[in-house]
């Protein structure tokens, strides 16, 4: 996991194509603090499903990854 210190635990993927890199996606582990309209709209479209709020108050949303297709 990557970031500064009091940042959301993180991951990086990269997507390459032998030696040309194609994309690369961020993986945030928690919620940034404030409620994020695009990023909300991005979680539901990828089949997200609202879960109701925490005790602090966060949305909290759920995507199965067991249905995403793997390489290997």
């Amino acid at each position: 996991m990557y970031g500064s210190a009091g940042a959301s635990p993180s991951e990086v993927f990269w997507f390459t194509s032998e030696e040309h890199y194609i994309a690369s996606l961020v993986v945030r582990h928690e919620p940034p603090e404030e409620d994020n309209g695009p990023s909300l709209r991005v979680i539901e479209k990828s089949g997200g499903v609202h879960d109701g709020r925490n005790p602090d108050g966060q949305l909290r949303l759920w995507i199965d990854t067991a249905s995403v297709p793997s390489d290997g």
